[in-house]
């Protein structure tokens, strides 16, 4: 049975459900979309002025603050086995792993795999979350990360019972979700 149980969002019911038990907003329009190559080269391009292999620093610097505040709650004796969902070329698992983080990444992108396998010398799996079954890492991984990702899996249910499942007790969640409340969203919704 779902935690979760949506009615439409009050002022945009044609675009947005609201979950009445978290207030996550799932945004209706949403399409099903691989993020292939264009979306790391062309897309981002279009969106930040630069590609995401351009951005790199930036990224990496990110990641290197996320990874401040993971450390900050949890304790370095910890084995600190960590997950990534939507890894994209492994920036944030090669600081990770830079720390002593022993890391696994999903990505959907064949480049952006290859890339962070052959380059950065990372475990990374060309997958969608939901193709890896429920069971396979039971209470697997001290962290579980996804950064703008979540929102963009339309099984809500499956997404949450296996992060729910491989998540250690104890374990940090650090999801990056988009806000109601940012930018984007009081601009272009």
């Amino acid at each position: 049975m779902s935690v979760f149980h949506f009615v439409p969002h009050t002022h945009f019911p044609n675009e947005y459900d609201i979950c009445q038990n978290t207030s996550v907003l799932r945004y209706k329009l949403a399409k099903h979309r691989s993020y292939g190559d264009s979306y790391f080269m062309e897309e981002y391009k279009s969106q930040y002025k630069k590609t995401y292999y351009e951005d790199e620093t930036n990224l990496r610097n990110m990641a290197k603050r996320r990874l401040e505040v993971i450390q900050k709650i949890q304790s370095p004796s910890h084995t600190r086995k960590l997950l990534e969902i939507g890894s994209a070329a492994g920036f944030f698992l090669d600081e990770a792993k830079k720390l002593g983080f022993q890391t696994k990444g999903l990505e959907l992108s064949k480049r952006e795999v290859e890339y962070s396998v052959t380059e950065l010398g990372l475990d990374v799996e060309q997958k969608s979350v939901l193709d890896i079954p429920l069971e396979i890492w039971n209470s697997e991984f001290d962290v579980l990360s996804a950064f703008f990702v979540v929102e963009h899996i339309s099984d809500i249910d499956s997404i949450w019972s296996r992060l729910s499942s491989w998540i250690k007790p104890g374990g940090i969640l650090f999801l990056a979700l988009p806000s109601s409340f940012g930018p984007s969203f009081t601009t272009n919704r």
